[in-house]
């Protein structure tokens, strides 16, 4: 009779993953859930908020049981995709139909001051700050009988919702990186000590690599081999991805190098794995001849995820200046009111004492810069340029399934990045068309995840590790499951806000993107 660790393994092993269709549609509830919980918490009908300020026990209550609870539902396999997304869109479209539309509409108007290239930045915080709750669920989630198997890695070809996560990891490090190289380049600026930097963040990855692999080993822990190999991991995939972005800087230098450099990469991948039969050595069950056949998947899918990365950090530079762009041609189509001065640079008066612009000597009226509000055209068309390079991803990847090879997370092949990158842009899409259509406060919980996002999935590994080592989760009930992720899930968000001490605040640029980023 096989072991329990045997079962465990075989239990995550040969799976054949679900639907493409599937899978966007659960990655669309997100977003969806923030809707829901900026309608529930801060509604715009005269109404005190329900977190107003500072959240606090009840404010935090109300995001875990909006923002997580159901994607824990989703993948424990009580709601399906459209089940969740129905139910929630109509839970909001009746929560909006109650509330004060002229006070949205303010909202919106408030919320055009602020530049498109900060939406865009936010709004990318927000997906992988959510894309890491659903990690680090389906990380736990996946070792119970209630986890459905479609949601696990596929074995070889096919698309299950975890193979999803790993590339979207990467994807969405590579869009926050362009991102935030974009901003740097348009204000001039320069990294500071990056090798040094980088250098670190990438030793520690690696650190954490080897010491998963030492302590899987001395605890007798399972593995799934055919996910990254006998002694590769993910921690050290994107230690690597950092060292090839030490080593190449000038292939990140604008949206132009990262794809070309990207695109060379991918094309001499795909021709190994097409023309020279590597597809079939990454997919065999053949470890005998050293490190390097042990861990044929995690070494041979690299140059994959290396062009995965690029092509996020080709994304990121392009969104940036797609949001630059839109702003300065809604803003010259606008007419400039007579008297109105330089647009931007008019001033109006307003009182340092009473408020008032007039009145006695007392009062002092100063002259300071207005901050100008731009147009809905600028959404539009930022909008309509991430819909049009979303369907564009989306035909890419058919056209590889079709014509070139299925998709393979462990070769992360063509297909594999084309699809990483289709849902990345697309997710990040109705994250911005959220913010700019229904905008308002980030979630504590968001916010916080945001700005240790490596820390958190770490402790989640770390607290998965503890939890199939102290209990049977193969005999798990599904009532048990439901349980114990959630309190799971709760120390992990605790976990995080106590970590967070009081500095509860948004993130700025340079934390939005300094984690999990691979080079």
């Amino acid at each position: 009779m096989a072991s329990l660790r045997e079962q465990k393994e075989a239990f995550v092993s040969g799976h054949r993953g679900t639907t493409v269709s599937e899978i966007a549609a659960a990655s669309a509830a997100p977003v969806v859930l923030l809707a829901l919980w900026r309608l529930m918490a801060h509604p715009a009908s005269g109404a005190d908020d329900l977190c107003p300020g500072e959240a606090g026990v009840a404010g935090l209550a109300l995001e875990f049981a909006v923002l997580i609870l159901p994607h824990i539902a989703h993948l424990l396999g009580l709601a399906s995709p459209s089940a969740l997304l129905g139910g929630v869109i109509v839970l909001a479209a009746a929560l909006l139909a109650t509330q004060n539309s002229s006070e949205w509409q303010n909202r919106g108007r408030e919320a055009r001051r602020r530049p498109l290239t900060d939406v865009l930045r936010d709004s990318l915080s927000a997906y992988r700050a959510s894309l890491m709750f659903v990690t680090c669920i389906a990380i736990l989630g996946v070792d119970y009988q209630a986890f459905p198997r479609r949601f696990a890695k596929a074995e070889r070809f096919g698309t299950g919702l975890m193979d999803a996560g790993v590339g979207s990891f990467v994807a969405a490090s590579g869009l926050a990186h362009g991102l935030s190289a974009a901003a740097r380049i348009a204000v001039q600026q320069r990294p500071t000590q990056r090798w040094r930097t980088e250098g670190r963040r990438a030793l520690a990855l690696l650190a954490l690599g080897l010491g998963r692999v030492l302590g899987t080993r001395a605890a007798d822990y399972q593995s799934h081999a055919s996910e990254y190999g006998v002694h590769w991991n993910f921690f050290l995939t994107l230690g690597a991805l950092r060292l090839l972005g030490m080593a190449t800087p000038w292939a990140t230098s604008s949206a132009a190098a990262a794809a070309v450099t990207a695109s060379i990469v991918l094309a001499a991948h795909q021709f190994c794995l097409s023309a020279m039969g590597a597809i079939d050595l990454v997919h065999s069950d053949e470890r005998a001849g050293g490190l390097l056949l042990a861990n044929k998947e995690g070494l041979l899918s690299l140059p994959g995820y290396w062009a995965l990365q690029l092509l996020g950090t080709a994304a990121g530079h392009a969104a940036h200046r797609m949001g630059a762009a839109a702003a300065a041609r809604a803003a010259a189509a606008q007419p400039q009111p007579a008297g109105s001065g330089s647009g931007p640079e008019r001033g109006r008066l307003r009182s340092s004492s009473d408020g008032s612009s007039h009145g006695s000597g007392s009062s002092l009226s100063v002259r300071v810069k207005a901050v100008p509000q731009q147009p809905w055209g600028a959404a539009v068309i930022l909008l309509a340029q991430l819909a049009a390079a979303t369907l564009a991803l989306w035909l890419a990847y058919w056209a590889a399934v079709a014509t070139v090879q299925p998709v393979s997370r462990r070769a992360c092949n063509a297909a594999y990045v084309l699809w990483m990158l289709a849902l990345n842009v697309q997710c990040c899409a109705l994250f911005v068309a959220a913010e700019l259509l229904l905008p308002g406060p980030m979630p504590q919980l968001l916010t916080t995840v945001s700005s240790r996002m490596l820390p958190v999935f770490l402790a989640a590994n770390l607290l998965t590790g503890a939890v199939n080592l102290t209990t049977n989760t193969l005999a798990a009930s599904h009532r048990t499951a439901l349980l114990l992720l959630t309190a799971y899930m709760a120390v992990l968000c605790g976990g995080a806000l106590l970590a967070n001490g009081r500095n509860h605040r948004g993130l700025s640029a340079a934390e939005a993107v300094a984690l999990l980023r691979p080079g």
